[in-house]
């Protein structure tokens, strides 16, 4: 179950795994067949953040707060981060870090004695994404397609997952994920997707301790309608900002995008048919309120929503998928475009395009081309 390195260069296209029964049943199964994977993608954060200054003592304790507030707000969702644990081998501190690695990378530690992360310190940790979402009223078929490039660290590649949840409490999920993670891309049975945008305001902290994004992504897969997909975005304690892009293809479809803070949400709807948005705040309630850190930080988010928007727009009411694995790999305002690739200036700045994530819920299907600056194709899954 491991994703191996190819003679081009990237990785191979991320394994499907596949879980079921109740909570601590499928995260142990999650925790078997994903173990090294897992550990892998520890590791990894362990010198990602080690190397940025934060003591991994610290780092762990903070996840350990994060892990107490999952168990006194959602005691289920501990339970499958506690089998995982238990079935990769490993501390259930290292799997929540993995789920609430934003957190950490947005908001520091909780010892205060800690150095705080700096404004140099999150421009080195440049999170991108851009997403979009189209109605059916524009596709060819008729059928709402949902997308994201997803832009981290292009290491994060060789540890990610497409995991199935067979439910037996609720509607069956599909998520691309890095592995141990619960959710980030994906879909569920009953139609309902989502995708995460990094945002960053001033004031982040762990004040008030929220649970991990990733959480918050299941959790909205995992609800039994739409509307209740929205409110466990809405609803859940959050300990940093992040935009959610939620929409349901039940008939024509609907999309709704959420901008939230730790204390307020925003809300955005498509225009003739079409939404995308990158790493900046575009509601004006939130533009007049927030001091968006982000924009001034990635100024390249101006211009990505727009371009996405823009090539999606070119296809009138014929957008496909191909339409979509063409806007995805738009090149304008390169290397920090749509699409980005790694680019060493000698910093630890370094962020690319891990993956592009395209979704048809309708269909239950999922196109994933990791590292697609790299020669390669989608790979295609269903469940």
């Amino acid at each position: 179950m491991t994703s191996a390195p190819t003679t081009e260069g990237h990785v191979a296209p991320p394994p499907r795994i596949e879980i079921e029964g109740p909570p601590e049943a499928r995260g142990r199964q999650y925790g078997e067949q994903a173990g090294t994977l897992i550990a892998h993608g520890a590791t990894f954060y362990q010198g990602l953040l080690e190397a940025r200054g934060l003591e991994w003592g610290a780092v762990m304790d903070t996840a350990r707060v994060m892990l107490s507030r999952l168990e006194e707000v959602r005691p289920v969702q501990m339970t499958e981060i506690r089998a995982i644990a238990a079935g990769a081998g490993m501390d259930p501190a290292e799997v929540l870090l993995i789920n609430g690695r934003s957190e950490v990378l947005n908001a520091g530690t909780i010892d205060t004695k800690e150095r705080e992360i700096t404004a140099e310190d999150r421009e080195a940790l440049d999170d991108g994404c851009t997403a979009g979402v189209v109605l059916g009223e524009r596709t060819a078929d008729g059928v709402l397609i949902h997308a994201q490039n997803w832009d981290w660290r292009p290491e994060c590649a060789a540890f990610t997952v497409v995991l199935v949840v067979r439910r037996e409490d609720g509607p069956d999920v599909m998520t691309f994920v890095e592995a141990g993670g619960l959710a980030r891309a994906g879909m569920n049975s009953a139609g309902v997707a989502i995708t995460g945008n990094n945002l960053s305001i001033e004031g982040e902290s762990w004040e008030k301790p929220g649970i991990p994004l990733s959480i918050i992504r299941r959790l909205a897969l995992e609800a039994e309608g739409f509307s209740d997909s929205l409110g466990a975005v809405a609803q859940s304690p959050r300990s940093i900002a992040n935009n959610m892009t939620l929409s349901l293809s039940e008939a024509e479809g609907e999309i709704i995008n959420l901008e939230t803070t730790p204390a307020e949400v925003f809300w955005q709807v498509p225009e003739n048919g079409i939404l995308t948005h990158a790493n900046h705040f575009v509601t004006e309630a939130a533009r007049a309120k927030i001091r968006d850190r982000g924009v001034v930080e990635g100024m390249n988010s101006l211009y990505r929503d727009r371009r996405l928007r823009l090539n999606l727009e070119k296809a009138g009411q014929k957008i496909d998928v191909e339409t979509f694995k063409t806007a995805l790999a738009d090149k304008f305002g390169a290397p920090r475009g749509v699409l980005r690739w790694p680019q060493d200036s000698g910093t630890n700045r370094i962020s690319a395009t891990v993956a592009s994530i395209i979704m048809k819920p309708a269909e239950r299907k999922m196109w994933v081309r990791q590292q697609p600056y790299l020669p390669g194709d989608y790979a295609e899954y269903s469940f």
